[in-house]
């Protein structure tokens, strides 16, 4: 469970062939010839140039290679058109799923840099066609693809991880020269129960096979016919399934861009929108069918512009000529880009095809003014301003986007901001402006109470995967700072639509995009959510439950990159938690949605640490730095269950009867999971803080142990790099137990209960799981500050616990 260290760069392996097997003795071409062995335990070849085996025993099932397809591992993610022309160069095809048996195209298991080919002509690639496509600068490893023998069609096309090899723990004792001979090391940190992990750390090592088939022939015995094969355990590879496992999906959109199928978690390439996964989007969107997320009853509108009116992603959203008679708006094309821009981070179709939006659920307006003397000229005037607020006025639960800096001297006049204070039905958003990374002041001056300004954070390389404040030191990039700014949302790198004259359907070219005007359209998606599960609200308590529920990222000190601040303070003028100039109350969180509208304040006592929420590793654990002991098994508070009334959840007294049942239980828990039928888990979170923990957030996964699951990378992805997850699912409404409706006060124990379907496919997980939970608070300021860099910095705060499951 150990973070991804950053920065290193996989090795190239060298491209061992393996040895042709020995020539069959008399005895043995005696026993062959009998039929009483098949040649299964040692792998097989047509010739002797071929790379791989052509038939394996892993454990107790056959494969045969499926020659003309390869797995590729490439240095990093490629756009279409760059893939395209790497495997045009290579002679290879994408492989689209389909068999013999199954002609159809079949969703296939892409994650992270993986990419499934097919040879262009076919025909199965010799040794020297082999190292030619290592030998690529962007590929890092080429594995070969097998069909188990017992399932039929795509779903049994498998490939295998060169360099890894499952062993029994008994043979691994009596075998462990042999296996440090092949340069095999044993994972201790992955546990299989009566199976060791060894592996040689070389993607492309195809000794292993060799190996593995010595090992099966000293378990099977020489003179072992298949049918006298030994129970399991027995030797066997790590495998990545070609068709996607998953049985149940999260109401993710289906967007390419969003991209569900390759998502690494928050640590996703600037050409996806990393920016949804990292303000836990998906969470406000709710458990599936989600539909188009918002409400009818929401109206979004923006001032800014123009909107490409014609995008497909944008289809449905109007724009309004605000400036009396004149052209039709919706022959207008737009100004510039950046109106569409920002339309797409709110408005965007979850569908098929480009990205997502936040909020498409909510009707979105685009207002124009055009200039009075110059027919069809887009008007940008401190009237054209006072024209758009004075109108989304007159809409009930109505937020007005600006795309503008807040100091800038528009939104300064005196007419536009009589009209903002005339309108007080609607939240106005603003951004902080840009800068050169200094930190100007935003220069705005008193904020009313129902208006937000919003600065910016990047995605950085840095491993502090929470965002910093966006302080860079090129021209108008950075976000400005001071007492006026609210909250804080993703500016930098952000896919979005676009438009560009003469063209349709267009999509930023990220990286690249970057903008305060960015980070404001998340906020306003963002609050369509929250008002849309809360309509009788008003504008002020829409910004004030977007600031208390505001997760406590990462910050730089002033003109010294790099260096972390925890500035994080009590502040006067400030009621609604720990704050700082830079970032606000921190990263707009989507946990806003789900949290019950919040009225709390915070007491200029309070200690600026705040909350402290975690999950004890066993009963004794009071939240020190890890390792706290435990058995991983039975002891912390995680408990599986068949039973959905297995333990009291919700808030209850520490120390009660209720406290002690599940403490009780857990040692007694269901310790192996299955797809027969559905699984509750439920997860014991204790307040250690000063203070009330606000806008908790408990979230669980069930992943595939013997594969690289790593936080956060992999924690919000239906697939991961290398292994298999399942997500565990928010209980149904109108109680959602992932969250915690209302604060946990000092001393509060709460238990969230999550589900797993029936009909979960655990076929890739090897046989061996771990439940996987963790819980964050809106202003539990040590997790969310800790790196992720390194060892895993996180579970020192123990905001992260797992308990250990067989598949049965």
């Amino acid at each position: 469970m150990a973070a991804k260290k950053k920065g290193a760069r996989p090795a190239r392996a060298r491209v061992d062939k393996v040895r042709p097997a020995k020539r069959r003795t008399k005895a043995r071409r005696a026993s062959d010839a009998r039929g009483d062995r098949e040649d299964v335990a040692r792998p097989t070849r047509d010739t002797e140039a071929a790379v791989f085996p052509v038939r394996l025993l892993s454990g107790a099932h056959v494969f045969t290679l499926d020659g003309p397809r390869l797995r590729l591992i490439l240095r990093k993610r490629l756009g279409p058109k760059p893939l395209a022309e790497l495997l045009e160069k290579l002679s290879l095809e994408l492989d689209d799923g389909s068999t013999a048996g199954d002609p159809r195209s079949v969703p296939l298991r892409t994650a992270g840099h993986t990419q499934w080919v097919r040879t262009a002509d076919r025909t199965v690639p010799d040794a020297k066609r082999i190292k030619a496509i290592r030998s690529h600068a962007q590929v890092v490893a080429v594995a070969p693809v097998y069909q188990r023998t017992d399932v039929t069609g795509a779903r049994g096309l498998m490939s295998p991880h060169l360099g890894v090899l499952l062993v029994p723990a008994a043979l691994a004792s009596e075998s462990a020269a042999e296996l440090a001979r092949y340069g095999l090391k044993p994972n201790e940190r992955i546990r299989l129960g009566g199976i060791r992990y060894f592996s040689s750390g070389d993607p492309n090592d195809a000794r292993v096979f060799e190996l593995g088939a010595r090992l099966a022939e000293r378990t099977l015995g020489r003179a072992a016919g298949l049918a006298a094969l030994a129970p399991p355990p027995r030797v066997s590879y790590e495998w990545t399934p070609l068709v996607s496992p998953f049985a149940v999906t999260p109401a993710d959109p289906v967007d390419p861009l969003y991209d569900t199928a390759g998502g690494t978690g928050d640590a996703e390439p600037a050409n996806r929108q990393w920016n949804l996964k990292r303000i836990g989007a998906r969470y406000a969107w709710g458990p599936p069918p989600a539909g188009q997320p918002g409400s009818s009853s929401v109206k979004v509108l923006m001032f800014d512009e123009g909107v490409d009116l014609q995008h497909t992603d944008l289809v449905g959203i109007t724009q309004l000529e605000l400036s009396g008679p004149g052209s039709d708006p919706a022959n207008q094309a737009p100004q510039t880009a950046h109106g569409t821009q920002l339309a797409g981070i709110v408005a965007a179709r979850h569908n098929t095809s480009g990205g997502a939006g936040l909020a498409p659920g909510c009707p979105f307006t685009s207002l124009r003014y055009n200039d009075t003397l110059i027919p069809d000229a887009f008007a940008v005037t401190n009237t054209a301003l006072a024209a758009a607020i004075t109108h989304a006025g007159t809409i009930a639960n109505s937020v007005l986007l600006i795309g503008m800096d807040a100091g800038n001297a528009l939104l300064t006049d005196a007419t536009v901001q009589g009209a903002i204070n005339t309108n007080t039905t609607s939240l106005i958003v603003l951004a902080t402006g840009n800068d050169t990374g200094t930190g100007s002041a935003i220069g705005y001056g008193t904020v009313q109470a129902n208006v937000m300004i919003v600065g910016g954070y990047g995605q950085t390389d840095s491993g502090d995967r929470n965002g910093r404040w966006l302080a860079e030191a090129a021209p108008l990039v950075g976000s400005r700072v001071g007492p006026e700014i609210s909250v804080a949302a993703p500016a930098a790198d952000i896919m979005t639509t676009s438009w560009v004259s003469g063209s349709s359907n267009e999509y930023t070219a990220a990286p690249g995009l970057r903008g305060t005007s960015l980070a404001a359209a998340h906020a306003a998606g963002l609050a369509a959510l929250v008002w849309s599960k809360n309509l009788s609200a008003t504008a002020a308590q829409i910004r004030t439950q977007i600031e208390q529920t505001a997760a406590k990222c990462g910050v730089d000190r002033p003109f010294d990159p790099g260096v972390e601040s925890t500035a994080y303070r009590t502040t006067t003028g400030h009621p609604n938690g720990i704050w700082h100039d830079h970032l606000g109350y921190g990263s707009i969180d989507a946990s806003a949605v789900l949290v019950t509208l919040a009225t709390e304040t915070d007491a200029a006592t309070v200690d600026p640490e705040r909350a402290r929420v975690i999950i004890r590793d066993n009963p004794a654990d009071a939240g020190v730095p890890e390792p706290s002991t435990g058995t991983l098994v039975s002891e912390c508070d995680i408990i599986v269950s068949t039973n959905p009334t297995h333990v009291t959840r919700g808030v209850i007294t520490a120390g009660s009867a209720d406290d002690l049942d599940f403490s009780a239980k857990a040692v007694a828990a269901v310790n192996s999971v299955g797809a027969a039928s559905a699984y509750y888990v439920f997860v014991r979170v204790v307040n250690i803080g000063p203070a009330p923990a606000r806008g908790v957030r408990v979230t669980a996964s069930l992943a595939a142990c013997a594969t690289s699951f790593m936080y956060p990378d992999s924690w919000d992805n239906p697939t991961t790099p290398g292994g298999t997850t399942i997500n565990a699912l928010n209980d149904a409404p109108p109680a959602d137990y992932s969250y915690l409706a209302g604060p946990l006060p000092v001393g509060g124990v709460f238990v969230a209960r999550l589900t797993v379907p029936a009909g979960a496919d655990f076929s890739g997980f090897g046989g061996h799981a771990c439940c996987v939970a963790r819980v964050v608070a809106a202003n539990d300021v040590n997790f969310t500050r800790a790196s992720v860099s390194g060892s895993m910095a996180q579970r020192a705060y123990n905001n992260l616990a797992q308990r250990n499951l067989s598949i049965v």
